[in-house]
């Protein structure tokens, strides 16, 4: 059964008719947060009538992105075409596809899901003679961990004591190779999705301006399994203090603590 906004609680109404700047919705499981995430969706947008700006949701599954859009589109019918509901690696799909040029990506880039392709890359790096990679698959262990916390390889120093210097250095060849070589060859992975987006978002102030004015509402369903990546890309959509952000969560029901 579906939740309308007849049979919401006090607290629930007020989150689905919160208004304009940031709101943390804190709740238990079972409770609702999705129905409400949806229905502040859809009252956004019954209260927008005359404006062109889009509102974007972001989840963690696509079996959740459908979901939500289904109910979107029962309450709203053709008006729900003014929501993109998708995944976070989606959107920077998304992202990457229309202003990837901007980073030497093309817009027909392919996505890599398997590790033994993404350690064949690293393996072709090797072999190429641009750095020399001992152990690929230790390798890919350090870049990954590398994607998840959001780290960009200028930040790396202050994660390594004094006296390591040549590991970082060492390190910060082998995500730059990494990435580069990537879009070399025209293909990414989930964890160089998040990167791409981040570096595109901060260092093209045109493109990020843009997409801000797109997607002036950005909605976060279950914003406890949201990684340090994911975070810094939400920070850079939604950067001020009034930013129009909007995240239900569960704090107890952190599923992703791998993920930092």
């Amino acid at each position: 059964m579906m939740i309308t906004a007849d049979m919401l609680n006090t607290n629930q109404r007020k989150a689905v008719e919160w208004g304009k700047g940031p709101l943390l919705v804190l709740a238990g499981p079972g409770s609702g947060k999705t129905a409400v995430l949806t229905l502040r969706i859809a009252n956004l947008i019954k209260n927008s009538p005359e404006e062109n700006y889009r509102i974007l949701g972001l989840t963690f599954t696509v079996k959740a992105a459908n979901e939500m859009q289904n109910r979107i589109r029962d309450l709203l019918g053709n008006d729900s075409k003014r929501v993109q509901l998708c995944t976070f690696h989606s959107f920077c799909a998304d992202i990457l596809g229309q202003h990837g040029s901007l980073l030497g990506l093309q817009p027909d880039f392919q996505v890599i899901t398997d590790d033994k392709d993404r350690i064949a890359i690293l393996k072709d790096i090797n072999d190429s003679g641009q750095i020399e990679v001992n152990d690929p698959e230790h390798s890919l262990k350090l870049i990954d961990t590398m994607f998840k916390l959001g780290i960009m390889p200028y930040e790396l120093p202050k994660y390594f004591k004094d006296g390591h210097e040549a590991q970082c250095k060492a390190l910060q060849n082998l995500f730059e190779s990494y990435i580069r070589q990537l879009v070399n060859d025209n293909q990414l992975d989930f964890g160089s999705m998040l990167f791409l987006t981040r570096e595109l978002l901060a260092s093209k102030p045109r493109v990020a301006r843009q997409v801000r004015t797109v997607y002036q509402y950005v909605c976060v369903d279950e914003f406890q399994d949201t990684n340090l990546a994911q975070y810094k890309i939400l920070r850079l959509l939604c950067p001020e203090a009034t930013s129009n952000l909007f995240v239900v969560a569960d704090d107890d029901q952190i599923i992703f603590q791998w993920n930092g």
